[in-house]
């Protein structure tokens, strides 16, 4: 190998280095930042802090558009979702294959799985897919239903779900033992969460980043998002060997190998495609748009079908709801909003659970309805609400809980 291929290699290795350091970074920086915020069991009635996971939620684009969609009004520290609306303008899906804590995970599981598994796949799956489209379709939805008043968006958006799973089922199996068995965490629905947390990571030994590339509502409109964007893939067909080593190591299923049509909005910016071509024929460039780029390819009769899904939807769980609560009406935690103002705001993350010194709010299951899973719920015959603790109203991201 000449001195020149030692250094662009060399470069393109550094690269993928640089990515993979950021990605450690944030994911620390996640699990510190969820684990700051848990009771002082010291005190038994307060927690040493308040949350700053928070702020994973106010830079979630899709969180807080789909907020100011389903409650008509914008939370404050909204604005700061341009840190990761403007590099994806510019740059495009950054923030997934470089800052999402869940996407980290589900790379990491689909490294591990790839380490130990002993079948040899004849071609690799990292191919573009139809099914990849579903997540355009969801956000559709999720749109139309926000647009009537139910926001959903949390119960799928990344940093929600991961922020809900690890909090509520698998933290509190690792509290401190400063815990005694009468105050150790403990939240209903937890095995369930955790089976689906272990069952979303699982799926990456099948298919690489299957949640990323098929489900993610937050990277569908960061996906939306990045057709804008001036940096381009570069591909040289004239030196291409056709080994189709970057096809194999792509995460997102974008086909960056030359002579295939490259799907900017499914690029992870991983670079993994670059780093693992031996003739150097990929690159990240300027050099603007090529003939081989496409655009998420949504057919029109889809796009109305998921429309009205959403719209449908919100009425059947509305209609659900009214009569489930007239059964039995869930008692919210005190400063909750009304029902349905609550429901248009809450995002299901748990964090009101998780900072309740008494444990004594509970993720519902279906007492108040479908669109209430997840969301919190007085449980009196668990623990009691401490009159001078006002810890879920700081935590909400959206201001479901008032002070």
């Amino acid at each position: 190998m000449k001195p020149t291929e030692k250094r662009a290699a060399s470069v393109r290795l550094l690269d993928v280095r640089i990515r993979r350091t950021s990605q450690a970074i944030f994911l620390a920086a996640f699990f510190l930042l969820l684990v700051h915020a848990k009771p002082n069991a010291s005190s038994g009635s307060g927690p040493g802090s308040t949350s700053q996971i928070s702020w994973f939620f106010l830079v979630d684009p899709l969180i807080t558009s789909m907020n100011a969609i389903a409650a008509r009004t914008v939370v404050y520290g909204s604005l700061w979702m341009l840190l990761i609306l403007i590099p994806t303008v510019v740059l495009g899906r950054l923030f997934c294959g470089w800052i999402c804590p869940l996407g980290t995970l589900n790379h990491l599981a689909a490294y591990v799985g790839s380490r130990f598994s002993r079948k040899k796949r004849s071609s690799p799956t990292s191919n573009y897919r139809s099914w990849q489209a579903i997540k355009y379709l969801l956000i559709i939805s999720g749109t139309a239903a926000a647009a009537f008043g139910m926001n959903l968006a949390g119960w799928i958006d990344p940093i929600s779900l991961l922020v809900r799973s690890t909090g509520l089922s698998l933290l509190p199996t690792v509290s401190s033992r400063k815990y005694t068995v009468i105050y150790q965490p403990h939240y209903g629905m937890s095995i369930a969460l955790a089976v689906m947390f272990a069952l979303l990571l699982a799926a990456n030994l099948r298919t690489t980043r299957f949640w990323c590339r098929a489900l993610c509502p937050l990277g569908a409109l960061l996906g939306l998002t990045s057709r804008w964007s001036r940096l381009t893939l570069v591909k040289n067909e004239k030196t291409c060997n056709r080994c189709r080593h970057c096809q194999a190591h792509c995460q997102g299923g974008d086909n960056p190998m030359p002579g295939e049509e490259w799907k900017r909005s499914e690029c992870h910016l991983c670079a993994n495609c670059v780093a693992s071509c031996p003739s150097g024929s990929l690159k990240f460039g300027l050099e603007g748009a090529s003939p081989e780029q496409r655009e998420p390819d949504l057919k029109r009769r889809a796009v109305c079908g998921a429309a009205v899904a959403g719209l449908v939807g919100t009425t059947l769980l509305r209609a659900e709801a009214v009569r489930a609560t007239h059964k039995r009406a869930p008692v919210r935690p005190p400063g909750a909003l009304e029902e349905w103002a609550f429901l248009s705001r809450c995002i299901r993350c748990g964090e009101c659970m998780r900072v309740c010194p008494n444990h004594a709010l509970q993720p519902a299951f279906i007492e108040g309805g479908l669109a209430g899973i997840w969301t919190p719920e007085l449980a009196a015959q668990i623990g009691y609400c401490e009159p001078s603790c006002v810890l879920c109203s700081q935590v909400g991201p959206t201001g479901a809980i008032g002070l």
